[in-house]
């Protein structure tokens, strides 16, 4: 959500990142590639300061729900200019920016890991490190991270999808606590601002 009121939303249907109004109605699209690469399952976003996107580029998935090539990392500035930034070895999914600025910390399905990237400049970032592995889960079971979010004390909170805990990271990537969800497929979380408040949804039904 931007300053004006107005909202930056991956559209799987579409597979865009399109700019809507705060009633919903779509004003335009910022992109539907990543660089030359047409997007295939744009899944999460995070802003950066000068208003420039970072985004996720889950991949194409297959009938097992396996990747046919690797997700991607990409960015689009103000002007719709989209550019390829990191590929990822898995399902790139939950994507934020530290408060400082200088981090971007992605969450990576399958891998059940969460990578950080050193932002270099808007739009550019070092090379992958692994900043946090989750451990409830299996690797290569469709289980892992999903939503990420940074408090206003700079803690990393991150959802696990078919667990139902969110974690509580500090900067080093070190687990401080793990909290209940509410829910075993709980995905989404959210700071309400100045009070702090975490909120979290829930966006699959419990089977």
């Amino acid at each position: 959500m931007l300053p004006d009121g107005t909202h930056i939303v991956c559209e799987v249907s579409l597979n865009a990142i399109l700019k809507l109004d705060n009633n919903g109605k779509i004003l335009k699209q910022l992109t539907s590639t990543c660089g030359e690469f047409p997007l295939r399952l744009p899944n999460d976003l995070t802003l950066e300061r000068n208003g420039g996107v970072y985004f996720t580029d889950s991949g194409e998935e297959d009938k097992n729900q396996l990747l046919n090539d690797k997700g991607r990392i990409g960015y689009v500035d103000t002007e719709g200019s989209s550019h390829f930034v990191a590929d990822c070895e898995g399902i790139p999914n939950g994507i934020v920016i530290s408060n400082d600025n200088i981090t971007l910390y992605v969450d990576v399905n399958f891998k059940n890991e969460i990578s950080s990237y050193s932002i270099t400049a808007p739009g550019k970032v070092g090379v992958s490190k692994l900043f946090a592995k989750l451990s409830e889960a299996q690797e290569g079971e469709w289980l892992g991270p999903d939503w990420i979010a940074v408090n206003i004390e700079g803690k990393i909170y991150v959802t696990q999808f078919g667990v139902g805990k969110v974690f509580e990271l500090n900067p080093r990537g070190d687990l401080i606590r793990s909290i209940s969800a509410g829910h075993q497929n709980r995905t989404n979380i959210a700071f309400s601002g100045e009070n702090d408040k975490l909120y979290r949804s829930q966006d699959h039904q419990e089977k």
